[in-house]
């Protein structure tokens, strides 16, 4: 098996942010955005969603990095 890299692991968020600009987008032609942080009509608007957005995409990738790790050091492991 071939370790994992970060570049493909970052694939990952294609998906979120891809859903994130949807929901964005969608949010005001239907008045109704899925999830709170997404809101801009609440208190602090864009600047606030913009806030909640970046906080999670760096809890994201710091998972992400710690799956890698952990996963290239059990790969590793397997070859002793």
């Amino acid at each position: 098996a071939n370790r994992l890299t970060l570049r493909q692991a970052l694939g990952w968020t294609v998906y979120p942010l891809l859903y994130l600009m949807y929901s964005l987008l969608r949010g005001p032609i239907v008045d109704w955005y899925p999830y709170p942080f997404v809101d801009p009509r609440k208190d602090g608007g864009y600047p606030r969603v913009a806030m909640f957005c970046i906080v999670i995409l760096l809890g994201f990738l710091g998972v992400t990095w710690v799956l890698v790790r952990l996963s290239n050091w059990r790969h590793d492991r397997a070859d002793i």
